[in-house]
């Protein structure tokens, strides 16, 4: 076994503990010395030989003959593409939520209302208005698109799309003729809205966690 003789910054002395140190020693500053000599003894206590073993694994770098033989099976190097994380458990709960509906009749979807709020600006002009008109006439009154800050006021307000389509805005009772369906948004979620909603609103749609926002309301 190796030992380290000398540990002054030097690199040190390393001889046999059966036999005294011959010949001279090394001056050299080479602080890397005991550490790779510690690594060769502990790959041969383990290993039994020194030798490097090939790398589980495929090679770092493909030779011109194997990447010939890939691109030939039909296999090209691409980025993957990032995809949005679902767990186990909520893999399992969609898929349960699918195969619970996957059945319904028509009739069902029917009924089925979907709620989302909007906020709806009193004074909100197009953000990019295009016109007709000439040069060194930009400020003048009929060529400048008027605004008011914050858009005038704002009013927020809880619609819904039903299967009869898209009406204009009155405010409906809520009546348990339908059943009631929004995503999961945080505030959707919470305990207050759950609470209100089980007086006002007992007949709901579940929604499947980690579900993107289908509402169709959002393209209205």
């Amino acid at each position: 076994m190796l030992r380290e003789e000398s540990t002054h910054g030097q690199c040190g002395t390393f001889a046999s503990s059966a036999r005294p140190v011959h010949g001279r020693e090394c001056t050299c500053f080479c602080p890397s010395i005991p550490q790779l000599c510690s690594r060769i003894v502990k790959k041969y206590l383990e290993t039994g030989s020194v030798e490097n073993k090939p790398k589980p694994g495929g090679p770092s770098k493909l030779t011109s003959r194997a990447k010939g033989m890939i691109v030939s099976a039909g296999l090209k190097a691409r980025t993957r593409r990032k995809k949005l994380y679902i767990s186990e458990v909520n893999r399992k709960r969609r898929l349960e939520f699918a195969m619970k509906y996957k059945n319904k009749p028509m009739d069902f979807w029917e009924k089925v209302t979907f709620f989302y709020e909007s906020k709806l600006e009193i004074f909100t002009p197009p953000s990019i208005r295009k016109i007709w008109r000439k040069n060194k006439t930009a400020l003048e009154s009929k060529n400048v698109l008027p605004t008011l800050k914050y858009g005038g006021g704002n009013v927020m307000v809880w619609g819904c799309v039903a299967n009869s389509g898209a009406d204009s805005a009155k405010k409906l009772s809520m009546e348990n003729t339908f059943i009631f369906r929004q995503d999961n948004d945080p505030k959707h979620t919470a305990i207050v809205t759950k609470t209100w909603l089980l007086y006002y609103a007992p007949r709901r749609l579940e929604t499947s966690p980690q579900s993107p926002d289908l509402n169709p309301i959002e393209n209205l």
